[in-house]
């Protein structure tokens, strides 16, 4: 054999081999896409219901908004609970929100076996409450990074803390 089918043949066995892997790694990626999806939807909705609470005051229909409130309302119990006073607080002010809008951007997720992290950062934004400030169409809104760490418990994902990274309500490293 030639050296220059030899050297042909090699590469002919590299690309078939790369395509494989390319295969595979793309077959796993839409799993993990899948899996990427449902952990930021319930990270998601779990930021949603303790911005809501700031809103209402009512933990019970932020809950009731959203079927996953199951895989994450023991997660964020005490955020609810204190979102919920904070709202009577503005309220005894006479200040307080109109509305809320919260969305997350996801910058990463790693599945590591039974768990799972998604670092993301919260962007909400409130309306506020103040006649001047609704006169003025003012909003009061933030960026805050957060890490949701989740575990797998029987078949389903379930978040087991949402770490506020930065801002007065970080929670430092032990």
């Amino acid at each position: 054999m030639s050296k220059l089918k030899r050297n042909l043949l090699a590469i002919s066995l590299v690309l078939l081999n790369g395509g494989a892997t390319a295969e595979k790694v793309q077959s796993q990626t839409a799993v993990d896409a899948v899996t990427s999806k449902e952990l930021t939807a319930i990270a998601e909705a779990a930021v949603t219901s303790e911005t809501e609470v700031k809103v209402t005051g009512d933990v019970d229909a932020a809950l009731k908004k959203t079927p996953l409130a199951p895989q994450y309302e023991a997660a964020v119990q005490n955020k609810l609970t204190k979102n919920k006073d904070v709202r009577a607080f503005l309220v005894n002010r006479g200040e307080g929100y109109t509305g809320v809008n919260t969305k997350l951007q996801v910058q990463n997720v790693q599945v590591n076996g039974n768990t799972a992290t998604v670092d993301a950062t919260e962007r909400t934004e409130y309306g506020l409450r103040d006649p001047e400030m609704i006169k003025e169409n003012k909003k009061y809104e933030y960026n805050l990074p957060h890490r949701f760490t989740f575990t797998l418990q029987n078949g389903q994902w379930m978040l087991a803390s949402d770490k506020v990274l930065q801002g007065p309500d970080a929670e430092p490293d032990p």
